[in-house]
């Protein structure tokens, strides 16, 4: 049983419950009948009390819903800020920095080593 959920706070992720094929059947639609089986609530509770941003139920055997937590992932990646960038300094940027009291680890040299 999962008991804690170990990422990185803010990255979205989405509880994926596999072989929802096996679950008994609606005899209107033929899709799983959520209503008669007590797994269900029990990834509701358990995505909401891990932090998921949803769950959904999947089966590969069918391929039904496969691609929705994609989906679902990409979407809410979409409203992200953009990540900062640690990008190199080049050598007039750095001594810029330096001269306002920066002091790193290395420092460079003249020839971008």
């Amino acid at each position: 049983m999962l008991t804690r959920l170990h990422c990185t706070a803010g990255i979205p992720t989405v509880l994926v419950a596999n072989k929802c094929d096996l679950l008994p059947k609606s005899l209107e639609t033929g899709d799983p009948d959520l209503s008669a089986s007590p797994v269900v609530d029990e990834i509701m509770h358990l995505a909401k009390g891990l932090g998921f941003i949803d769950w959904e139920l999947v089966s590969a055997r069918d391929d039904q819903n496969v691609a929705v937590p994609f989906a679902t992932v990409a979407k809410e990646a979409e409203k992200l800020p953009p990540p900062k960038t640690n990008r190199l300094l080049n050598y007039d940027e750095f001594v810029v920095k330096k001269q306002r009291g920066y002091r790193p680890a290395r420092e460079p040299q003249a020839c971008g080593c």
